[in-house]
């Protein structure tokens, strides 16, 4: 419920599984394969795409989360095969990292509403 609440979007997690589908259609899913609270979590994942690069398989990653003073510092390793590859990844992880810098503090609170957000067409730059 509260990865839902922060990313805006219905998520499905069972046994270590995730799934969801993104407001513009891009389905994704995966695995838990550490979680080791608070400092790591290592996933390995994918998605359903018509956007280019397309991984074309199951990628790696693991983020690291440093407390700090005023927060904390998450540090995302992400395994890629090819630099437009990689690009696309640290596009992709700005993106839900920012909606989670954004949406936690409401997303925590059961009584804070949280707007779902619209579905989109994708944009393509």
């Amino acid at each position: 419920m509260l990865y839902s609440r922060w990313l805006g979007v219905p998520v499905e997690i069972d046994e270590g599984k995730f799934s969801c589908t993104m407001e513009w259609g891009t389905r994704v899913r995966g695995r838990y394969e550490v979680v080791c609270p608070p400092a790591l979590i290592a996933m390995r994942w994918d998605f359903e795409d018509d956007n280019v690069p397309v991984p074309g398989g199951e990628l790696t990653a693991y983020l690291r989360i440093y407390p700090q003073d005023n927060g904390v510092r998450v540090e995302v390793h992400q395994f890629a095969g090819t630099t437009a590859q990689a690009r696309f990844m640290e596009f992709a992880w700005s993106m839900v990292l920012g909606r989670f810098s954004a949406g936690i503090g409401a997303a925590a609170n059961p009584g804070e509403p949280v707007t779902p957000r619209a579905p989109r067409p994708k944009r393509h730059s």
